[in-house]
């Protein structure tokens, strides 16, 4: 009974493989909410690529590309490798969905263009310089709000362009997660021009918070420090305060 039932799960893995292989991927199109408009979906569920696709008025993703993982089979999810092409950069990241809970990311890997990221900021007039880089080991979403996160953000060569130009260094933010589900990204520099730690907290409700502690380091091109000054009066330590809150 036992080898029957067992050559029954296989025949009903080659099935949902042979499916998957054979459905079009524009099934898919009936699993998106409605905001969502994507511009073309070619391959199948088991291989293919759709885009651009955007939603409403948010930013526009230019490619995405899937490849059927059969080895999540093992660990009762279906699992993708997945590519994206979005804000002049790349993403690629498995994802996992299984029967209960909601997706599972790992190995995200991702990098941008400072420049592009600058306009989706809430700060508006200013324009940034060199990349942005994202490495998660993992990252479990439910209901689109991580409540699992491991990994790091970085900003390499950074710079500002605009209102001002000057070279910043290199920035990183490791995300954690607080007991009340907020995440919290605590933000440190490399050692580069500017000196700066502080920490920035989103919430469910789409309301964040910014606290930054920043001051030039004497490695810094001239200028920085006037410029630093615009934020009003440093501590005795010589540290500026910028603190932003708004929506997003």
């Amino acid at each position: 009974m036992k080898r029957v039932f067992g050559w029954l799960l296989l025949a009903l893995a080659f099935y949902l493989a042979a499916l998957l292989a054979t459905a079009p991927a524009r099934l898919l199109l009936a699993w998106l909410p409605e905001q969502v408009r994507v511009a073309d979906v070619a391959g199948t569920l088991w291989s293919g690529r759709a885009g651009p696709l955007q939603a409403g008025g948010g930013p526009r993703i230019e490619r995405v590309e899937w490849e059927w993982r059969p080895s999540g089979l093992l660990l009762g999810r279906m699992e993708y490798k997945v590519e994206v092409k979005a804000f002049g950069g790349h993403a690629g990241f498995d994802a996992g969905l299984g029967p209960f809970g909601g997706p599972v990311l790992e190995k995200v890997q991702g990098a941008w263009p400072a420049a592009s990221i600058g306009p989706l900021l809430p700060v508006k007039g200013i324009a940034l310089g060199g990349r942005v880089e994202l490495a998660l080991e993992r990252l479990v979403l439910e209901e689109g709000w991580p409540v699992e996160i491991k990994g790091a953000l970085h900003w390499r060569d950074a710079a500002l362009v605009s209102p001002f130009s000057f070279g910043l260094g290199g920035f990183q933010a490791v995300p954690a997660l607080a007991e009340d589900g907020r995440l919290r990204l605590d933000i440190s520099d490399d050692g580069g021009a500017l000196d700066a730690d502080g920490e920035a907290v989103l919430s469910r409700d789409r309301s964040y918070r910014l606290d930054l502690r920043i001051r030039a380091r004497a490695s810094a091109a001239p200028g920085l420090a006037d410029s630093l000054k615009l934020l009003g009066n440093p501590d005795v330590r010589g540290f500026y305060r910028l603190h932003l809150s708004g929506r997003f």
